[in-house]
């Protein structure tokens, strides 16, 4: 895994938990990475995803 990625995964989720929506800043950080990754769907019983329009929450 490299740093650098880590770093900026870590800098865009804070920036989206900060400004851009209402949800944790874990949340936004597993966004971020299945965005960057290409992963659409997640399993979870969290609604918080539902905000999403890029990536499909199955529960």
């Amino acid at each position: 895994m490299n740093i650098n990625y880590d770093k900026e995964y870590y800098n865009q989720a804070l920036n989206h938990t900060l400004h851009e929506n209402n949800i944790g800043f874990f949340d936004n950080l597993t966004h971020v990475f299945m965005v960057d990754t290409g992963i659409e769907e997640i399993a979870s019983f969290d609604e918080d995803f539902d905000i999403f329009d890029d990536i499909k929450r199955i529960s």
